[in-house]
């Protein structure tokens, strides 16, 4: 039996199709913060790969519309997950059991709007 091998350009089809499935109605909404200014774009920040049945720790970066950047944490981010989970309030991301690929989400609020970054990881 041959190993199908996914590469980048794979990866990044998968969280295209999952972002237009999903929508933007994948995690819940928050609150806008007003400690914040307007957010612009965000990134996830930590690990492309997990061991199955292990954890790890994500954060989201956060480029606001003044040129300032920002690592936010929960519980300023909700994070989700379509395989395996997140800790509710944490940062901390609990791999399923079987390997793959998931699709990591993190939504922040600032005073004025929100933004969410997608991420597809390799479960190993």
């Amino acid at each position: 039996m041959r190993k199908v091998n996914f590469g980048f350009y794979s990866r990044a089809a998968l969280a295209l199709a999952a972002m237009l499935i999903a929508g933007s109605g994948v995690v819940s909404a928050l609150p806008p913060n007003p400690n914040y200014p307007t957010p612009r774009t965000a990134r996830i920040v930590g690990s492309a790969t997990v061991t199955h049945n292990d954890s790890t720790q994500y954060q989201l970066y956060v480029t606001f519309v003044d040129g300032s950047t920002e690592t936010v944490n929960a519980p300023n981010v909700i994070w989700s997950a379509n395989k395996g989970s997140f800790i509710s309030g944490s940062n901390t991301y609990l791999a399923p059991s079987t390997p793959g690929y998931a699709l990591i989400t993190g939504q922040f609020a600032g005073s004025g709007g929100s933004v969410t970054a997608n991420r597809v990881i390799t479960i190993q």
